[in-house]
């Protein structure tokens, strides 16, 4: 009582006669003589091999405390400790808040490295006034702290969607309840579905959410928790938005959201797999309006189906997305009516978009809602395509020679730009072409789709042995012409370095016992003679001998199929 009650002490020292300094020190230690043991401090057992640094701090002309020079002390003082663990108990008493909490931030960005050796265990504010007989401790600085921490993770989940500071707050908390433990298996999983790349992950993560907001009762929870993820949650409805109304998953929304965070990787990857099979259902390029369309487009599939190996046979599972992606690119190639713009991607769209007229050798007759509006379904075609190629560009462009980086532009990168420029161009499209099918469409757009099940019976009972023989020796032809000019270059590349080798085996050979010099080449480098070639089936055959009799003769293998 009197060590907390300020006014207690008071007035307990009032009471009695006049006391020098000295009676007042001995009465105090008296007091203390018979208090408790649970009122009193004392050393524990397991801390007697402790040892105590004292970190000295530094003060300005004014006599103020520098913070920064004493958060950089702290740090170094910490850093050379050998230890492999070190756990901090820290007593803010003395320290204004801007400085406490200076300190605080820095040691809690060192625990949370990885594989840190540091973890903060308590923190507490012990207080001191003169004239009082003891002061008290806060012990609720821990718990500000971690209140902190679970405030950073939620901005990180909003604005990154990384989930490991709440799901670790949570952890710390021992509470039960399925809502939550519900809630952050939603956003774990949103957090795998960006982290991997992985568009059905991050839409499996989003549906969970969109479910719990709708379905799930809440039960109770303490007072702290419950407004702390009931902020969580509003932030989280703000945040995801569209995303998390009507009962399915908008692809060009899921495109918009990542565009809107910065997550371009992750734009690129959900165009990838979502946007060919939404730009069927929405009517902007599709192939079928009919039972005799759809019967010449199943009946083209099919025939597409088993000229291609088996290994490539993926890509028919699921039609739109073939149809959009992969339908007509080797049809192009074996054409001479197609566009040559210069732009293989604009080629391409022109190609497709000219199929709405039947006017596109080898593919078949295409159909599109904004069939009256050509110039924008080239918007929107093109912009898709283009991104493929930016794509490329980004991920698989060639290492870029040495340069001196002072000279380099730090605050812009030409390929982030790029790629959120395309980016922003392809849903600035589509939102265009969403938008005129609903101001234009006078009648709903008749799409006769294909089934994945349709296909499948349709191509065992329609196999084809001899499938599109023609057809495929024809792209095969291109393409074995194609390595055999690759394979020629490589030829001529090798008679080059033949050459340079008969030049170097006409100069003096060393005499036995001299050293292999500049002027003397080894005689241990044999010159190879002509390769023999031969070709066998899909296979160029290549044998390399040597003049060295006791050689092995070399055979290199290159499949051209």
């Amino acid at each position: 009582m009197i060590a907390q009650n300020e006014n207690l002490y008071n007035r307990l020292i009032d009471s009695m006669p006049e006391l020098s300094d000295k009676e007042l020190l001995w009465l105090e230690r008296y007091i203390y003589t018979k208090c408790s043991d649970d009122m009193k401090l004392s050393c524990r057992n397991d801390n007697t091999d402790i040892s105590i640094c004292f970190i000295p701090t530094s003060k300005d002309q004014t006599n103020n405390y520098v913070p920064a020079q004493n958060v950089a002390q702290i740090v170094n003082v910490i850093n050379a400790i050998d230890a492999e663990k070190i756990n901090i108990y820290m007593d803010m008493q003395g320290l204004a808040s801007t400085e406490g909490y200076t300190i605080l931030a820095v040691l809690s960005m060192l625990s949370n490295e990885v594989h840190s050796r540091i973890e903060i265990k308590e923190i507490i504010t012990s207080h001191y006034r003169a004239g009082q007989f003891a002061g008290y401790i806060d012990n609720n600085e821990m718990k500000r702290y971690e209140i902190n921490k679970l405030i950073s993770g939620m901005s990180a989940f909003v604005h990154y969607g990384k989930v490991d500071e709440i799901m670790s707050y949570w952890k710390s908390r021992g509470i039960e309840n399925k809502h939550v433990d519900s809630l952050l298996n939603a956003m774990r999983r949103v957090d795998e579905g960006i982290s991997l790349c992985n568009t059905s992950d991050l839409e499996t993560g989003i549906n969970y959410l969109r479910y719990l907001f709708k379905n799930t009762p809440k039960e109770e929870l303490p007072e702290v928790e419950s407004n702390i993820f009931r902020i969580l949650e509003d932030s989280i409805r703000r945040d995801y938005g569209a995303l998390l109304e009507g009962d399915s998953l908008d692809a060009l929304e899921l495109v918009r959201w990542a565009m809107n965070k910065g997550f371009y990787q992750q734009c690129l990857t959900i165009i990838e797999s979502r946007i060919p099979r939404n730009i069927v259902d929405s009517g902007f390029l599709y192939y079928a309006v009919d039972e005799a369309s759809k019967t010449k487009a199943l009946e083209e599939f099919n025939k597409l189906y088993w000229d291609a190996a088996p290994k490539d046979r993926w890509g028919f599972d699921d039609l739109a997305h073939y149809f959009i992606k992969f339908y007509g690119r080797a049809q192009i190639r074996n054409t001479d009516t197609a566009p040559n713009t210069g732009d293989r991607q604009r080629d391409f769209t022109q190609y497709r978009i000219a199929a709405l007229d039947n006017k596109s050798e080898g593919i078949i007759k295409s159909y599109s809602a904004l069939a009256d509006n050509r110039e924008l379904l080239e918007k929107v075609l093109y912009s898709y395509y283009a991104l493929g190629s930016i794509r490329n560009n980004v991920n698989h462009a060639a290492d870029q020679p040495a340069v001196d980086f002072m000279s380099v532009d730090m605050e812009n990168n030409e390929n982030v730009n790029l790629l959120r420029d395309g980016i922003f161009d392809f849903v600035k499209a589509y939102d265009e072409a969403r938008a005129y099918i609903a101001e234009h469409a006078k009648e709903p757009i008749v799409n006769m789709q294909i089934t994945k099940e349709e296909f499948k019976t349709f191509t065992n009972d329609n196999k084809m042995n001899n499938a599109g023989k023609k057809s495929f020796q024809k792209n095969n032809n291109f393409r074995k012409n194609n390595n055999n000019r690759f394979f020629r270059g490589n030829r001529n590349r090798f008679d080059n370095n033949q050459n340079r080798q008969e030049s170097a085996s006409d100069r003096p050979k060393p005499v036995q016992g001299q050293a292999a010099s500049a002027e003397h080449p080894s005689s241990a480098m044999r010159r190879p003679a002509n390769p023999a070639v031969r070709t066998s089936g899909n296979e160029q055959h290549v044998t390399v001998k040597t003049d060295d009799p006791s050689s092995k003769t070399t055979r290199i293998v290159i499949d051209i199929e």
